[in-house]
């Protein structure tokens, strides 16, 4: 990966936290994810965090019309604003070649074990919200998984911004999960309930 030329800097706790809940998102719903590479650096205006991952799961990571990417951007954004009181910017770097591999067959595991998509998605609620302010259900429904977030603030995760006023928390985990969910062939819902 070769990066723009910006001085680098030591890497606090928040920001280990933010690079190690970036990468396990990613990796949820990515096939060549021990080939993600992700870089960080200090700028005035925040953290710039640079992505670089296979080729053959780059479509993955930007998702339909960008979506997946903006979701992601979304929310490691809100965990630097939160934090830190900068934003935490995420910069996908192209892959160097552009033709991809065949596609990945995906089958359906006839006993999935949603525990680690719910742990996962509990700890990024809480790095949005603060931990002790939601719980995460989940629960089998015909096609797959629905997650419950139940929060004591649910206007944290469901406020827009003026930049982008159809993207809030919901839809970014959302966006996610829906990409999580087709890596294992299933489907996932998540849904906010008001504690």
């Amino acid at each position: 990966m070769s990066l723009p030329p910006f001085q680098h800097s030591k890497m606090n706790i928040e920001i280990a936290n933010a690079t190690d809940l970036l990468r396990r998102l990613i990796a949820s719903f990515t096939h060549k994810h021990q080939q993600l590479e992700l870089e960080t650096q200090e700028q005035p205006d925040g953290f710039r965090f640079f992505l670089c991952v296979h080729t053959d799961d780059y479509p993955k990571v930007v998702g339909k019309q960008g979506g997946t990417l903006k979701a992601l951007a979304f929310i490691l954004r809100e965990i630097g604003l939160r934090e830190s009181r900068k934003p935490y910017m995420l910069h996908l770097i192209e892959p160097e070649t552009r033709n991809r591999g065949p596609e990945n067959i995906i089958t359906p595991p006839e006993d999935y074990d949603p525990a680690e998509a719910c742990e996962l998605l509990t700890e990024t609620v809480e790095a949005l919200v603060g931990e002790g302010f939601c719980t995460v259900t989940v629960e089998q429904v015909d096609d797959g998984f629905k997650f419950t977030i139940i929060s004591r603030d649910t206007e944290a995760l469901t406020k827009s911004y003026a930049n982008d006023r159809n993207l809030n928390a919901i839809t970014a985990l959302q966006r996610i999960w829906k990409s999580y969910a087709g890596c294992v062939g299933l489907h996932f819902y998540v849904e906010l309930k008001s504690a």
